[in-house]
């Protein structure tokens, strides 16, 4: 029991809790690029994932409050690293993706961005 109380002091712990907060959904100003992640999986991955929507949303609205996320940055207040620890801490920590699926997707949302 005290191991989880210690937890809960961890600066990754702390932040991780706050980058999941609902909130941040409400922030995403691209919700059609969502939909498009969807589809796109669906059609070169052959399967639904589950909670994709969610996790586009979520991490939308993050990027968009990068500046004012009041998290605890790793090195030089820069709160990208925490939330690319946080974004592959839902891949693979909570099975959100299939491991052999997260380069083809990370491939994807990059030439999306940059398109």
């Amino acid at each position: 029991m005290a191991d989880d109380e210690d937890m809960s002091l961890l600066n990754s712990f702390r932040n991780y809790n706050h980058l999941n907060n609902d909130v941040y959904k409400w922030y995403i100003q691209n919700v059609d690029k969502c939909e498009e992640l969807k589809v796109k999986l669906k059609e070169q991955l052959e399967k639904d994932y589950k909670g994709i929507d969610d996790f586009c949303t979520r991490l939308g609205g993050i990027l968009y409050k990068l500046n004012d996320l009041r998290i605890v940055p790793l090195i030089d207040n820069d709160a990208c690293a925490v939330v690319n620890y946080w974004k592959f801490f839902l891949y693979f920590g909570k099975n959100l993706l299939e491991k052999k699926n997260v380069l083809s997707i990370e491939h994807y949302k990059l030439k999306s961005i940059l398109n």
